[in-house]
């Protein structure tokens, strides 16, 4: 049995669910949003809101996913509409469907003659793939998910960078944004958990704990584990982990994210000590850091799951609901009061949200990592008794830390 409890009660619970009614309003006649992000929301959304509409928008997004891929996917990332992401929410909503054995062969090809898009990290790359293959695993996948698995573990395994404080992986200057290439033309070393070593460590932290105890991922995690923790910096209210590490330069400070920043590097270390038995000091300091620092500190802009305030109020309701801290509560209940606090139901955003773009200025977005169907999951999970497991996709699922961890 689940033991997730709503986190918002009162005035608060009942302006959330508001607020996902009015996304919902708008999601449910907007098709343009990608497709596996529509899905996911509506099977999480539609039991709540218990209407008709919110059912058939369902088989709509359901039809689209599987029309994306029957057109053929580019590229095989966790995200922006990637083979491994249209394939991870099929397998996440249809419980482990035999069908998906198709993609199960697919991929495992893909990597076995190297073909993957967007190098190791898990946005784009390896660890994105094998997420799915945990998926997969997690929900019934056999023999074809396993050999999956197995090989992502060994293709990061020989695409790591030893150091001497633990492994690593580069970032080509190639791969990273175009405003890096000038700046980093050797690459440089990722901190984030969208794009960097945080995030393989949170793949391989779950992929060490499957039944059998794999030895591969485990030695990986620990290696990459000693690497991560040697990248904290001098303490300061801005954070103390890096956005990246390049030679030469200064490490690049972040701000707080589920992508960059403590707030994402805690959710993966948590994940990592939960499951392994790994000390969790860490862990908890850095998501207590995140948890109690001035809010300005934090370069947040906007509501999106991502980088803003939606995002950061899940990952403390995330801590809380392991914990049972109150300081993680009550770190939550503030980032959900800042993101409806955002809400203008008379400008252009979806549902009263809009997302910051930079030059662009403030504009409607849709998606689930950077508009409001994933503002509108993240609200469903603090109103609501049912665990957010669609986050398994962002490695934000944090069981319970063992005692004396």
């Amino acid at each position: 049995m689940s033991t997730w409890k709503p986190l918002l009660d009162g005035d608060l619970a009942a302006d959330a669910l508001q607020a996902v009614r009015d996304i919902a309003a708008v999601i449910a006649v907007d098709e343009t949003a990608p497709a596996a992000d529509r899905t996911v929301f509506w099977a999480y959304a539609a039991p709540v809101l218990e209407a008709p509409y919110a059912n058939t928008a369902y088989d709509v997004a359901l039809d689209d996913l599987i029309a994306t891929l029957q057109a053929g996917v580019p590229h095989t990332s966790l995200y922006d509409s990637g083979l491994a992401g249209l394939g991870w929410t099929l397998t996440h909503i249809l419980d482990g469907d035999d069908s998906l054995i198709v993609l199960d062969e697919a991929l495992v090809d893909i990597v076995k003659k190297e073909r993957a898009t967007g190098g190791y990290d898990l946005a784009q790359g390896l660890t994105g793939i094998g997420v799915y293959f945990l998926e997969r695993l997690v929900t019934g996948g056999g023999d074809v998910a396993r050999e999956g698995l197995e090989l992502v573990v060994d293709a990061l395994a020989r695409c790591a960078t030893v150091t001497d404080h633990g492994i690593t992986w580069l970032t080509p200057a190639t791969l990273g944004p175009s405003s890096y290439r000038e700046t980093y033309p050797d690459g440089f070393y990722d901190c984030g958990l969208a794009h960097g070593t945080p995030g393989v460590i949170a793949f391989l932290g779950r992929a060490a704990a499957l039944e059998d105890r794999p030895a591969a991922p485990r030695k990986l995690c620990d290696a990459a584990l000693r690497w991560v923790a040697a990248q904290r910096q001098d303490r300061d209210p801005c954070g103390r982990f890096p956005a990246m590490i390049a030679k030469g330069e200064r490490p690049e400070r972040a701000r707080a994210a589920w992508c960059y920043g403590d707030p994402g590097v805690a959710v993966a270390l948590w994940g990592v000590a939960s499951r392994l038995g790994t000390s969790a000091a860490l862990a908890i300091e850095t998501a207590h850091d995140c948890a109690t620092r001035a809010p300005e500190t934090c370069g947040v802009r906007d509501s999106a799951l991502c980088h803003g305030t939606s995002g950061i109020a899940h990952l403390n309701n995330r801590f809380y609901q392991a914990s049972g801290d109150s300081t993680f509560r009550d770190a939550a209940r503030d980032w959900y009061a800042r993101t409806l606090a955002t809400r203008q139901p008379a400008n252009d955003g979806i549902g009263g949200f809009a997302q910051w773009r930079g030059e662009l200025g403030w504009q409607p977005a849709s998606g689930l990592l950077d508009g409001a169907i994933g503002v509108g999951l993240s609200l469903l999970s603090a109103i609501t008794e049912t665990e957010p497991s669609w986050d398994r996709m962002l490695l934000c699922d944090v069981p319970l830390i063992a005692k004396g961890a």
